[in-house]
């Protein structure tokens, strides 16, 4: 949805993106502490593989990058400079707190240095 929104806002949609932007918040947050169990559907077979595995963990840190997408993506679109990059940052700094190595965090991390010069 990400990609989907920063597409939309260079076509010149720009509520739509925003809406995009922010439905990925208000999810993230509002599954935050959702329960969390494991399905049996084939796609989760390395989920099932790795028992021990927290999944409530693994959930939770999902929801952060998410979070933390649709906020990078509403700075973005809006062009707040300081304002949004502190909310990404705390979010993202957030998540690589809890998860050092989480790779597509760490990318974005690195991603929305460069984005930030507007």
């Amino acid at each position: 949805m990400f990609y989907q929104a920063i597409a939309l806002h260079r076509l010149g949609n720009t509520d739509k993106s925003e809406d995009l932007c922010n439905t990925m918040i208000e999810w993230a947050r509002a599954e935050f502490d959702s329960p969390v169990s494991i399905d049996f559907f084939a796609v989760s077979l390395p989920s099932l593989i790795v028992f021990d595995s927290d999944l409530k963990s693994g959930h939770q840190h999902h929801c952060l990058f998410v979070e933390a997408l649709g906020l990078l993506g509403l700075t973005i679109i809006k062009k707040q400079t300081l304002k949004g990059q502190k909310s990404f940052e705390m979010t993202i700094n957030n998540l690589l707190s809890l998860s050092p190595a989480h790779g597509k965090a760490n990318l974005f991390k690195k991603i929305a240095k460069h984005i930030y010069i507007f």
